[in-house]
């Protein structure tokens, strides 16, 4: 089942902001299209474009490093 032109918009937020951008406008585009084949391409192209930035944005979420603070720390008591 593809998704449709809406459900894709509804996706962008949670993407990094140039990829928000770039997809809405390539997503205006698309809805402005007349012929139906080629908005249905458009359309596919967009949600594979959409697939690549969500693993962006997950590729970058599991890069953020996890906080430790060893215990022999003074920190580590006002860490809260």
């Amino acid at each position: 089942m593809t998704a449709s032109l809406a459900e894709l918009r509804a996706c962008l937020p949670e993407l990094m902001l140039r990829d928000e951008r770039r997809l809405a406008r390539l997503a205006d585009r698309a809805g402005s299209l007349r012929d139906a084949g080629a908005r249905a391409r458009a359309v596919a192209e967009l949600a594979t474009e959409l697939d690549v930035a969500r693993q962006r944005v997950a590729a970058r979420r599991a890069a953020v490093p996890v906080l430790s603070y060893p215990p022999e720390l003074p920190v580590s008591q006002r860490k809260a």
